[in-house]
């Protein structure tokens, strides 16, 4: 098949604001565990913190069997995790940092967050609060303001094919462990220091050594432990920087974390293992070589110790493959650490969202572990249903439901086709199932009697076409394979035309007049795709390489591509009206305008948590499925445009200084606003501004004006207004420019008439260079000089102002009337009339 029509091109698109919405609770939640902090380390009675792929868990060490205390939902993928005292940082890969107020452990709430150069996974906290985050070959280090605010202070570039793979922090030191892989192995360990008040890194020391790797580290100075996989456990004395013995892990496994006490080492690996290592030594630096080895219930993720206990995150999988994704997750208590308690499970529920179908106030959710779950939708009531456990080995990936005979069809992997009776959703019931070769990956109705299921695999590709008019014998009747189908994702239909999202091929479409010998009609797209929707003549195909893209299948044989919005690998696309949600994984969602088919474009980005797949609107709210939940979005279907940013000199201010003023409403979660400043040469900038933060806190969110008195003369002074969320989610709104003149004058003197009883009067002026003084003086009416006053100038031009108090030169107050102030300096040669009022 071949899409002919118009590609929009929108370099920069992706740069994109997120949208206006407030995160509203999930109708499902179920942690994917990683690393466990706690904020009072040693005491084993503090608050420990486990970050999920979502988002945080907050719980009280001394209780951890029950629910969590407090629970926060990310945007966006949570990579890393660092805490100390009542903050934590949060690291989530090209979001940057997000930091967390945990005074409250019920309600952990943002309290500050940064953009960094570089996408970071991991980070520590020193001693002042401050936070160190890295990538592969990036250090970043934030100065914590006195405001709670985050600043780069410095960022550190390794050049060399290193690769970080973990940083530590105690007291003011930061200890990073890389590791270079290939055939000539290498390790470096750095150790900067970082104290109160410095504006940069000082690096200390840098031990490297070949032939030694590195997956994780611990550090109790002057001891750190440096785990490498299958060769064992390292021990380095970071004061002299001499390396002890290497201590083989249990049975010669892959150790893959480590955990510290001052009397123990706590490392987990493959094959379900956790050994404990009673440290022993004059600096606890040496660890016993035999061990007995725990078996835990799942593959270790992360181990961390508190006072005598150990903590390990675990899941059913380390590294999952699409689709067969890690289910169950969950925190268990090793028995070698005397903590006698079972396994925490994830909250609620478990599996991963993949499909979601609203209708008649229930959603039908396609739970790829968890089954069939079906969740009230139509209000904030969003209990669950009803459940149908998956089949034997099978694993619900798709789900198409037929509402006029209350049935649902689901595509279950190995299991095949299954038909299922909803009539009462409390009770789903199994009507009939019907095995396929290969694995079912898609399903669509085509009439009351039919349906289509895609097939994927090596051996059993392709589209089956089955009569499901008996639903307890589904019976299969023609089918299109492979190498005419090689990965189908999803299905939709038109008349006698099947459309096949295929991830290799791209958008098929395949002739069913006769569903016992349906054929292939024209050829491929090309650009792999892995969702569909299909309203009216509108297909929308999600791209994996070409983004959204919209066709006309107005001649279903003939599919007519009218527009494409570049974007990330696009996994699913659904749509209401002229909006268009685009699923992007760890990206979250975007949302399109499809006003004009031919001209689609996209307005604006939602950092949904999870790992969003589909999406379906339920009124103003938006469902997302994806990842463990499916969360809900207060949301409206049509996104207002961003507004300006009205920017002028205040004509009321002596001062040069500018009035902002805007008209973008409050909306729902908003917390409060920032604005922010650059200069640039008075030559309007194609970028937007990035700038600097010009409030100190944050300004109300019903305000719809400010005043910046830091205007830069001899520039364009450009404002970015950004919106601000309880959650975190930062959303730049408007912007705007003023040009400042660079001509050295004379403000207006303030206050004007002025009394000396009250302090006097201001003269404010603007120099067009550097001037070691300025002097004003003081004339009367008779032209006599009373007073002269001398001031130091501006440093390198710019504005200032010189004051006086009605006095003449002997210190009398000079009686009421007109007096000029005669000012000199800086390129400056004026004057202004006063009126002194005694």
């Amino acid at each position: 098949m071949s899409l002919v029509g118009l590609v929009l091109s929108a370099p920069g698109a992706w740069a994109a604001p997120e949208s206006f919405g407030a995160r509203q609770s999930p109708l499902a939640l179920s942690p994917e565990y990683g690393e466990i902090a706690f904020s009072d380390p040693g005491a084993g009675t503090g608050t420990m913190v486990v970050s999920t792929r979502e988002g945080v868990e907050v719980r009280l060490a001394t209780s951890p069997g029950g629910d969590p205390v407090g629970i926060y939902r990310a945007p966006g993928a949570v990579e890393g995790l660092a805490v100390r005292g009542t903050r934590a940082y949060l690291f989530q890969g090209v979001r940057g940092i997000t930091a967390l107020d945990l005074s409250d452990p019920a309600s952990p709430v943002v309290s500050a967050s940064a953009t960094t150069p570089s996408a970071v996974r991991m980070g520590a906290v020193l001693e002042d609060g401050s936070c160190v985050a890295a990538s592969d070959s990036f250090v970043h280090v934030f100065r914590l303001g006195s405001g709670g605010e985050l600043a780069l202070a410095q960022s550190v570039s390794y050049g060399d094919g290193r690769l970080i793979r973990r940083v530590r922090a105690q007291g003011d030191s930061i200890l990073v462990v890389a590791s270079r892989p290939g055939v000539l192995a290498r390790l470096y360990v750095t150790i900067y220091r970082f104290p109160t008040g410095a504006t940069s890194l000082t690096r200390l020391h840098e031990w490297i050594s070949n032939n030694k790797g590195a997956n994780d580290a611990v550090w109790s100075p002057p001891i750190a432990f440096i785990a490498n996989g299958s060769a064992g456990i390292y021990t380095l004395n970071t004061a002299t920087g001499v390396f002890g013995a290497t201590t083989p892990f249990a049975n010669g496994l892959l150790v893959r974390a480590l955990g510290l006490t001052p009397s123990d080492l706590f490392g987990v690996g493959e094959a379900r293992s956790l050994q404990r290592f009673p440290r022993f030594g004059a600096l606890g630096d040496s660890l016993p070589i035999a061990q007995t080895v725990e078996t835990l219930d799942l593959e270790p993720v992360a181990v961390a110790a508190d006072g005598p206990y150990a903590y390990v995150s675990t899941r059913d999988v380390i590294a999952s493959v699409d689709p067969d994704e890690a289910g169950r997750s969950q925190i268990e208590f090793p028995v070698s650490s005397g903590v006698p308690r079972a396994p925490i499970a994830p909250i609620r529920s478990v599996g991963r969202s993949r499909r979601i179908v609203i209708d008649q106030g229930l959603a039908y959710v396609a739970d790829y572990t968890g089954g069939l779950r079906i969740h009230r939708a139509g209000g904030a009531d969003t209990s669950l249903v009803g459940v149908l456990p998956p089949a034997v080995n099978g694993r619900t990936v798709d789900l198409a439901l037929d509402a006029a005979q209350s049935r649902l069809y689901l595509a279950s992997g190995t299991a095949g086709l299954e038909v299922v009776d909803v009539a009462d959703p409390a009770a789903p019931q199994r009507l009939g199932s019907l095995v396929l070769p290969g694995s079912a990956s898609a399903v669509a109705i085509l009439d009351a009697n039919n349906v289509a299921v895609a097939r994927t695999g090596n051996f059993g590709a392709g589209v089956t076409f089955v009569d499901v008019s008996t639903p307890t014998s589904p019976v299969a009747r023609g089918s299109v394979n492979s190498p005419l189908v090689l990965d189908p994702r999803a299905l939709a239909a038109r008349d006698t035309i099947l459309f096949v999202a295929d991830h290799q091929l791209g958008l098929l479409s395949i002739g069913f007049g006769n569903p016992d010998a349906p054929a292939t009609v024209g050829i491929p797209s090309g650009a792999g795709a892995r969702d569909l929707d299909l309203q009216g003549n509108i297909l929308l195909v999600a791209s994996r390489s070409r983004g959204l893209q919209v066709v006309d299948v107005f001649n279903p044989a003939a599919p007519l591509l009218r527009s494409e919005v570049p974007l990330p690998p696009v996994l699913g696309v659904t749509r209401n009206g002229s909006t268009a949600i685009a699923c992007l994984g760890d990206e979250g969602v975007a949302i399109v305008d499809l006003t004009s088919p031919s001209s689609a474009s996209l307005r604006s980005i939602v950092a949904a948590a999870g790992f969003p797949r589909d999406a379906a609107w339920v009124g103003d709210s938006l469902l997302i499925a994806g990842g463990t939940s499916v969360d809900r979005f207060l949301l409206a279907p049509a996104i207002p445009a961003p507004g300006g940013l009205s920017v002028t000199l205040d004509p009321v201010s002596a001062l040069p200084r500018a009035y902002l003023a805007w008209s973008v409403g409050e909306v729902v979660g908003q917390v409060g606003w920032n604005l922010y400043r650059e200069a640039s040469p008075a030559i309007s900038g194609s970028q937007p501004p990035a700038g600097t933060r010009i409030n100190g806190l944050l300004i109300d969110p019903a305000a719809r004006s400010a005043l910046d008195s830091g205007v830069v003369p001899g520039a364009e002074n450009r404002y970015r207004l950004e919106a601000v969320f309880e959650d975190g989610r930062l959303l730049t709104v408007a912007e705007g420019s003023v040009i400042v003149s660079a001509e050295a004058r004379l403000g207006r003197p303030y206050p004007n008439p002025f009394r000396s009883a009250d302090g006097g009067v201001e003269l404010p002026y603007q120099t067009t260079h550097a001037a070691a003084t300025v002097t004003l003086t003081v004339v009367d009416v008779r032209g006599r000089a009373i007073r002269e006053i001398t001031a130091s100038g501006p440093a390198s031009g710019g504005f200032g102002s010189i004051g006086w108090d009605g006095r003449d030169r002997d210190g009398r107050r000079v009686p009421g009337g007109v007096y000029y102030l005669y000012m000199r300096g800086g390129g400056i040669d004026d004057a202004r009339a006063v009126v002194h009022v005694p």
